[in-house]
């Protein structure tokens, strides 16, 4: 924060530093797209476009009645949830840019440059990112960036380019209503990868009770999650897994002192 202080530290500058970082994520989607389009998963473009091991049911079935899995794209971060966060804070950038660059032709290029960033997001196929999505909206309504009814657009522009681009993402938002089932007690008609979030998540909360004041210490979490998670009983972990949540993170590693100055 410091450094962004005393680096940008003039209005022309901003806007170009702005469009620098929107031509980087035109760059990270258009080649997830290029992937998507041609089937190519093995074609990492040098690093730029990874291919996450990881890949997530369909809901579809195929002739001989096998659940149809695909891949989920990483673009350069290597990690499909990270690339996706990353993806979301690139996506009200280059919507403003739409409103607020006086150029007709620069405007069309923001609104362009949604396509691949909003592309980035959905070949994720992160369900945090599509809620991170949600909440970004609602809070540039309420801070008077854009209003409800450019909000009902985007959405309505942003269902289409889900069923043309990756209608399976659809699906995999559907399956967030697992945290219901955990909610109410019916762990077992959870998802495995909702359980197993729900059991690193409350295993660090624990940690975080035994150790209060200064944590387990730094980095160590990931080496007491499945003893305490193991305790819980929503789902067996295996080997050393983080938190899946900074802050519950940081308060088991750190502690309240820890927690304290992340946040001051």
């Amino acid at each position: 924060y410091w450094l962004i202080l005393n680096t940008i530290r003039t209005r022309e500058l901003l806007h170009m530093s702005i469009w620098a970082i929107v031509v980087a994520g035109i760059l990270m989607g258009s080649l997830s797209l290029i992937q998507e389009v041609t089937k190519d998963y093995d074609n990492d473009f040098a690093g730029m476009a990874v291919v996450d091991n990881g890949v997530i049911n369909t809901g579809e079935v195929n002739s001989f009645g096998t659940e149809i899995k695909r891949n989920r794209l990483s673009g350069p971060i290597g990690e499909k949830n990270r690339y996706a966060q990353v993806m979301v804070v690139l996506l009200p950038l280059a919507l403003m840019r739409i409103w607020a660059e006086r150029r007709w032709w620069v405007r069309l290029i923001a609104a362009g440059a949604c396509i691949p960033i909003v592309a980035g997001v959905l070949l994720s196929f992160s369900r945090g990112g599509g809620v991170a999505v949600a909440v970004t909206f609602v809070a540039m309504v309420a801070m008077r960036m854009i209003k409800w009814w450019q909000v009902l657009l985007l959405v309505a522009i942003g269902y289409v380019v889900i069923t043309t681009v990756a209608p399976d993402y659809l699906y995999r938002l559907s399956t967030a209503a697992d945290v219901a089932d955990l909610a109410t007690g019916n762990a077992q008609d959870a998802g495995g990868a909702v359980r197993g979030r729900a059991t690193s998540g409350l295993a660090a909360f624990y940690i975080f009770l035994d150790y209060p004041a200064f944590g387990i210490g730094p980095g160590q979490t990931s080496k007491h999650t499945r003893e305490y998670g193991n305790e819980i009983g929503y789902r067996k972990l295996e080997g050393n897994r983080r938190a899946h949540n900074m802050y519950l993170e940081e308060l088991a590693d750190t502690g309240l002192a820890g927690f304290t100055l992340l946040m001051s």
